[in-house]
């Protein structure tokens, strides 16, 4: 069996300070790593700083294709960015699972967690330390991958 494929989402562009964001990311790609997942960071081939030669069609096909071909969807919420915001309602289209992150000192859009909640196949992870995220994470992306979508309702799962 291949390694369960995860897209980890979040914002670049909009980042305060993009390094910080980088290694926060990651941060979580490790997790991921750790439980036996193949994270796909968008970073590491697209990242606003690093390639700024590459075309926006090019960051749009790369990432998209990337998205096509993961399990899941990791998004840090916590805030406003346009690009995250694509690829949730992109993964919420295509009915990938999602998990949705933010420190609970950020706030996150009423639009996205609306969205979120009426989702069947998303969880929404307010952590209040990166401990607590990486003590975790771990069971939420497992739980995940191997839950069946409910026939109706929303599933959405707060977990601190």
């Amino acid at each position: 069996m291949n390694a369960p494929r995860i897209y980890i989402s979040g914002p670049l562009q909009a980042a305060k300070d993009l390094s910080a964001a980088r290694s926060f990311y990651e941060r979580l790609a490790k997790i991921c790593a750790g439980i036996g997942a193949e994270p796909y960071l968008p970073h590491q081939r697209t990242d606003p700083a690093l390639h700024t030669d590459a075309h926006p069609i090019q960051v749009f096909r790369r990432d998209r294709q990337a998205m096509k071909e993961c399990d899941l969807l990791i998004a840090h919420i916590g805030q406003p960015s346009s690009g995250v915001g694509a690829e949730l309602g992109l993964a919420f289209t295509a009915e990938q699972p999602i998990i949705a992150i933010y420190r609970e000192s950020e706030r996150p859009s009423r639009f996205i967690l609306g969205m979120l909640e009426d989702y069947e196949r998303a969880t929404v992870f307010a952590f209040e330390d990166e401990k607590v995220l990486a003590d975790s994470l771990g069971r939420v992306i497992a739980e995940q991958l191997n839950e069946t979508p409910p026939q109706s309702g929303s599933a959405l799962r707060r977990i601190a």
